[in-house]
């Protein structure tokens, strides 16, 4: 008989697995505790994941959404382009590491893993990848889209060292005059028309 998945269930495991997640990081999680936050059995979270690192990543794309639709609106928000590219730039590379005592870092362990390489989707990174192009193009209106690639790929890679460094470090963010230094180079090569 095919046992009905109930969301109710989805979303206690979740939630139960974004806290220990947290708290203890990908390797200090194990799936029994995770069961036992969920109140399931350990054998049912398999019913609803593959795996630990199919519920980080499911926990995380749920997280990370929410973190950008909250930076584009602020980023929208601004009154102009360099005030929104600063906006973009400091978010992502120094709110966004620290955001739930840098959470973020938690998939970056997950994925330096060795034994999880195979299991990543380089699908789970185009919605960011759209939602940072699209604030781009919102911030640096007269660069091609090949330099917003550009652009984008440099704040990816850069926030996933950030991250790495909120940990490393003790809460080390990145700098906000440097931040603003890049941020006035990239302005004077894709100036603001009109």
């Amino acid at each position: 008989m095919v046992q009905v998945k109930k969301p109710e269930v989805a979303q206690a495991i979740t939630k139960a697995a974004y806290e220990l997640f947290k708290t203890h990081g990908y390797s200090g999680t194990r799936m029994p505790q995770i069961a036992k936050a969920a109140k399931v059995s350990a054998a049912n979270i398999y019913v609803y994941f593959d795996s630990k690192l199919d519920i980080l990543i499911s926990v995380y794309q749920n997280w990370f959404s929410e973190q950008l639709a909250e930076i584009k609106q602020h980023v929208i928000g601004c009154k102009n382009h360099s005030d929104a590219l600063y906006r973009l730039f400091i978010a992502i590379w120094k709110t966004l590491p620290a955001a739930d005592g840098g959470f973020c870092g938690t998939l970056i362990e997950a994925l330096s893993d060795r034994s999880n390489q195979d299991k990543y989707s380089k699908l789970l990174r185009a919605p960011t990848d759209k939602a940072i192009d699209q604030m781009l193009a919102h911030c640096l209106p007269s660069a091609p889209v090949e330099a917003r690639q550009s652009i984008s790929t440099m704040l990816i890679m850069a926030f996933d060292g950030y991250a790495v460094n909120f940990h490393l470090k003790n809460g080390q963010k990145a700098d906000a005059d440097e931040i603003k230094l890049l941020c006035d180079m990239i302005l004077a090569a894709y100036p603001p028309q009109g």
